[in-house]
């Protein structure tokens, strides 16, 4: 098929941008032509250009199916009848567009959002690429290393304060400063991981124990909340929030934060590589999304014609 990948903003490493990335990656892998279409270019839209070799989109080109994150996205390619892949509650681009041909939510929280706004949705759980994020060395018996995907200046300060009390190793790589490309090699060759959202989700895929923690001005109070120390117990409430920790709204200072790490046990890496492998990998995700795109464009194209 010939399908348009969008993003309104693909200059910066982050949650969306790189979902973009790993569905371009996805769909390439399986021989489709694919074309990727932003407003925004920078760090990913290099990435998807170069190194996946997926070509911009030019305006006259037409489609089978449309496949955007982003309102502004959706918005400036309505002609495509795109679906609209909404990844948050909170940002502006993130909420509904009148003019998508369906709605795909990353996880339970987003869909009853959408729905709240009178919009049903599907629910496909955040991509991740289990062929990038990969184990690269085995696990300690006990925390050495963590690695923090931490943005919030306060749960920063609580992460370097907790490892330094600790004795753990810390790299600390922060979206609006120090990200890179190469978080695989950071993740699969550390022990633990701390971050919310995406972060968790390529922990888990290279095996990695981790803490769902962070704090963003959108979370309750712009206080730190997670989910903690991600387990059988807690996982499949805290993914139906993407991780975010709003749902299980557990605050956590360096005390609480030291407690959650040394829930550590090495056993967890493999369990969570295969939790990732079979519930969030762009292999089986992507199944779905073409499934939605393909039935909405031609509902679409039948509405056009009568």
């Amino acid at each position: 098929m010939k399908i348009l990948v969008a993003a309104y903003h693909l200059y910066r490493i982050g949650g969306s941008e790189v979902w973009t990335h790993t569905l371009c990656a996805e769909l390439v892998r399986r021989g489709h032509d694919v074309r990727y279409a932003t407003w925004a270019s920078g760090e990913v839209s290099h990435y998807i250009e170069h190194d996946l070799g997926v070509k911009r989109h030019q305006p006259g080109n037409r489609y089978d199916i449309a496949i955007c994150s982003h309102k502004g996205a959706v918005d400036e390619l309505k002609e495509h009848s795109p679906i609209q892949v909404c990844h948050g509650i909170y940002p502006e681009q993130e909420q509904p567009s009148p003019h998508a041909s369906a709605y795909v939510a990353v996880s339970d929280e987003v869909r009853q959002h959408l729905m709240a706004l009178g919009h049903d949705a599907y629910v496909v759980n955040n991509l991740v690429d289990c062929e990038r994020f990969v184990p690269l060395t085995p696990l300690n018996g006990e925390v050495k290393t963590v690695v923090a995907l931490t943005q919030g200046t306060e749960a920063c300060s609580i992460v370097a304060n907790a490892c330094r009390e600790a004795g753990w190793e810390l790299k600390i790589f922060n979206k609006y400063f120090n990200a890179t490309w190469d978080m695989p090699h950071h993740i699969g060759t550390c022990d633990i991981v701390i971050s919310i959202g995406r972060g968790v989700y390529e922990a888990m895929a290279c095996g990695r124990p981790v803490v769902s923690f962070d704090s963003r001005d959108y979370s309750r109070d712009g206080q730190p909340i997670g989910d903690g120390y991600i387990g059988p117990d807690n996982l499949r409430r805290a993914q139906a929030f993407n991780f975010s920790g709003r749902g299980t709204q557990k605050r956590m200072d360096v005390a609480h934060l030291i407690q959650e790490i040394r829930k550590y046990n090495p056993i967890d890496g493999p369990w969570l590589r295969y939790v990732a492998r079979n519930h969030f990998s762009a292999r089986v995700g992507v199944d779905t999304l073409l499934r939605i795109a393909t039935h909405a464009a031609g509902i679409e194209r039948k509405a056009q014609s009568n």
